[in-house]
Formats: C-alpha cells, sequence, structure tokens
C-alpha cells in the first residue's frame, strides 16, 4: 500500500484546457487593447484606398492568395 500511494505522488494530473493555455496562451486585456486599436487603424486606412487595392489586399493577404493568382484575378476581372 505504501508503494501505491508514493507513485500517486509522483503522477501529475492535468486538465488538457490547462495544457492548452501553455501551448495557445491567451491574450493579456493589453495586447487585446492595442490589438483593436491597430485593426480600427488599418480599418481607417483601408478605407482611403480605392476599391480595386482593398480587393488586391484582400486576395493577397485574406484570402493568401499569392502574386501571380492576384494578378491572373485581375486581368480576368479588369476590362481590357
Amino acid at each position: 500500500m505504501t508503494d501505491y500511494f508514493r507513485g500517486q505522488k509522483k503522477r501529475m494530473y492535468t486538465s488538457l484546457d490547462s495544457l492548452l493555455e501553455l501551448i495557445i496562451p491567451k491574450p493579456s486585456p493589453e495586447e487585446l487593447a492595442i490589438g483593436e486599436d491597430n485593426n480600427q487603424g488599418l480599418f481607417k486606412m483601408l478605407f482611403k484606398l480605392r476599391e480595386k487595392e482593398r480587393n488586391i489586399i484582400a486576395m493577397r493577404y485574406g484570402a493568401g492568395l499569392k502574386k501571380f493568382e492576384v494578378t491572373q484575378i485581375m486581368e480576368s476581372v479588369s476590362p481590357r
């Protein structure tokens, strides 16, 4: 019985949620506020662009398309 309880002390039980927090930490309130400020600034700048330019940025960074893919799409859409 002593060996059993001694063995139990060596084992550490932890939840999967706590392991996920170690791997992917949650942002602090400060980080969330800074991110929100950055997003607002980004949106302000995006709205200053023309629609075509916004679409290019959306395809490149939002959809993750490569430059040549964006070029092909823009060439097929734009009038000649």
